[in-house]
């Protein structure tokens, strides 16, 4: 991916793109990424906001660290739980949605 679009992705404040650029990072696509936006949400207290799902996934998977060093993650009593279970909101599988599509055979 060119540096310019990277740099765009990485100013982009939604955590759903920010899922996706980090796994594309992990998978060597992007290589200069910056995520400093991004690692602000890498807190407790934001598992229980809009950005839960990039606090959770980034986290669990070790694309990003915790913003304040601890272990949000295993303090959170329900968060801490679905982890227990290996429980993930994005799929990494190639080519594969992590839950059927309605629309699928249309």
């Amino acid at each position: 991916m060119p540096d310019e679009v990277s740099a765009v992705i990485g100013a982009l404040d939604d955590p759903v793109v920010a899922i996706i650029a980090l796994d594309l990072r992990e998978n060597g696509f992007v290589i200069d990424l910056d995520t400093s936006k991004w690692n602000s949400s890498m807190t407790g207290e934001d598992l229980y906001t809009g950005s839960w799902s990039l606090a959770y996934e980034a986290r669990v998977r070790v694309w990003l660290l915790s913003k304040n060093g601890d272990d949000y993650i295993s303090a959170d009593p329900f968060f801490s739980d679905i982890h227990a279970f290996n429980v993930h909101f994005y799929d990494t599988a190639e080519g594969q949605p992590a839950i059927p599509s309605i629309w699928e055979g249309y």
